[in-house]
């Protein structure tokens, strides 16, 4: 996401920061971080970096990818 996207088009970006996934699930930044440090919600470390894969929140969220029509 970019310094002026808002998280209200996170499902175009592969990855969240953590403070914005918790934005998405709203819960606090505290429980967000919680969750990543429980294995709750699933997330990597690119470098110093934690993020949530936008795949994982809506695997969460109950969502399904959009199939998209075969040719």
């Amino acid at each position: 996401m970019t310094p002026n996207s808002s998280v209200s088009d996170w499902r175009d970006t592969p990855a969240l920061k953590v403070a914005e996934a918790a934005t998405v699930l709203r819960i606090s930044r505290a429980t967000a971080y919680r969750l990543v440090h429980s294995g709750e919600l699933p997330s990597i470390t690119v470098g110093s970096s934690t993020r949530v894969l936008t795949a994982e929140l809506r695997r969460m969220l109950g969502e399904t990818p959009e199939l998209s029509a075969a040719s």
